[in-house]
């Protein structure tokens, strides 16, 4: 029974992980900020269900979670001025925990820009079923086609 649980929570860290390299070659110097777009959230969430199954990759995951925390951060998700500049620390997305903001302002312009789209709620255990994650992938994939294509007829 414990080997079929390992099994079973074991993709979550390369969930996270090719989230994040396919959003890098996406959005190479992390411009993946433009709300309803940022792929952050959905990998902080699978790198965290990894950590807490603490089946494999687990010292992977924390790694991970606490890098993508620790740049996440450092500024405003939405007016993006840097943390130090604020007299109080910046607030956590309390939905995905993955984004921080200076204030009520910024967090409701966020919203409505599009993190509602990237937003995943992380009370209890409702998961994006696996046609979610390969939808995802998927979407990132056929965004960099997009942008070779782009590329190749910039070129021309």
């Amino acid at each position: 029974e414990e080997a079929a649980k390992a099994e079973r929570q074991v993709p979550y860290f390369f969930r996270a992980a090719t989230l994040l390299e396919l959003g890098g070659i996406q959005c190479p110097g992390h411009t993946a900020t433009l709300p309803g777009h940022n792929f952050i959230p959905k990998v902080l969430y699978w790198a965290r269900k990894s950590v807490a199954a603490n089946v494999e990759n687990t010292n992977e995951a924390i790694k991970l979670v606490e890098s993508l925390e620790a740049m996440e951060q450092s500024s405003c998700a939405n007016c993006h001025r840097p943390a130090h500049c604020f007299s109080e620390q910046l607030k956590r997305c309390v939905r995905c925990k993955a984004v921080w903001y200076c204030g009520r302002g910024c967090q409701q312009k966020h919203w409505k820009e599009g993190h509602k789209i990237d937003c995943i709620k992380l009370e209890g255990d409702t998961a994006p079923d696996d046609s979610d994650s390969v939808k995802e992938v998927l979407q990132l994939l056929s965004l960099e086609s997009l942008k070779h294509m782009w590329e190749d007829e910039k070129k021309t």
